[in-house]
This record gives structure tokens, sequence and C-alpha cells, in this order.
């Protein structure tokens, strides 16, 4: 399912399996079950994604008054990862998420990535057993991450790399093989 620049769809209860195709040259496969650009906001709730390129890929995220809503869905064995959220780029841009109530799971890459956002919210999931990290930010200006159920990833629960603005509370982290948290790049005020 593709959103395209300015949409804003409510996708929600469907089955959305084995969607994949190869990058050029390459063997990777990049196709998401549920693909969102620019300044769309659909509203992605109750869904069932597996084994699809990535679960949900996003792509030059833009600024947009509406967050991203990606709640209550349950995602696993995807190729590139469960949420791979890659923002534009830019001072102002004002991009936002809100990853809720999912089960994040057995993805051959990271559970829940963000590049390149304003703020991102990530609480009430249980991510667990993805091959790399459970949760990885990387130049995001602003990160809450509470009462989560991290457990069993390959390498860290929780890897931060440039966020200086982070909240990190309540979450239950355990069992994941590197380490709990991983901050990255961290620098105190």
């Amino acid at each position: 399912i593709s959103n395209g620049n300015n949409s804003a769809a409510e996708i929600t209860g469907n089955e959305i399996f084995f969607n994949r195709f190869p990058r050029s040259g390459s063997k990777d496969m990049v196709a998401p079950g549920i693909g969102v650009r620019e300044k769309a906001r659909p509203v992605i709730y109750n869904n069932l994604l597996y084994r699809n390129g990535a679960g949900i890929g996003v792509l030059n995220m833009d600024s947009n008054a509406e967050p991203l809503k990606i709640s209550g869905n349950k995602i696993f064995e995807n190729y590139m990862g469960g949420i791979n959220i890659r923002g534009g780029d830019g001072p102002t841009i004002d991009n936002r998420v809100s990853v809720e109530f999912n089960e994040i799971f057995r993805n051959m890459a990271v559970g829940i990535r963000s590049i390149k956002l304003s703020e991102v919210v990530i609480r009430f999931n249980e991510i667990y057993e993805n091959r790399k990290a459970g949760i990885s930010l990387w130049d995001v200006k602003k990160a809450k991450v509470e009462h989560n159920e991290i457990h069993g990833n390959f390498t860290s629960g929780i890897r931060l790399l440039d966020v200086p603005d982070v909240y990190v509370r309540k979450n239950h982290i355990y069992g994941n093989i590197t380490t709990g948290i991983d901050f990255i790049n961290w620098k105190l005020n």
C-alpha cells in the first residue's frame, strides 16, 4: 500500500505480506508492505505485516502539522526491518512520528529505525528478537521512549546516535545481546 505526498488514508485491518523487490545491483529486498512518502500522514492501525522488504517504510518525511501514527500493528520477519523511517533534510523540517501498541519481532534488521526526525514517541510496544537493535534512533532532535517491552534483540535494546533531547523511562529492557541502551555521540549539557 503506497501513500503518496499529501495523502491521508486510514489503513486498518489488512494482512500484508511478501512484497519485495531487489534493489538495483543488490540482493537486498526493499519493498515495504506499507510505504509513506513526503507529507503523507496515513493512520496505520491494526495491520499484520510480514515477510516484506520492510513492514512499514517511510521515505523523505517532510513537515506536516499532523504526526504520522503507527499503532496496534503486528510486524515481523521483514527483510529490512519492522518500521524504517527516514526524514527529509533541512533545519526547519517538522516531522513527528508516534509508534504505539505494536508488536515488532524477528525482523532481519532493526525493529524500529528512525533517522532525521524532529520528534519520535515510542511507547507501549513489545519489540523483541530482531537481528539488530530493537529501537535505533539517529539524528533525532527529540525522543520519548517509554513503557516498552524490549528483549532478545541481537545487538542493543535501544541505540541512540545524536539524539540531544531524549526521555527514556519505565521500559523493561532485558536479554539483548550487546547492551540494554547504547548511547553514541552523547553530550551532557
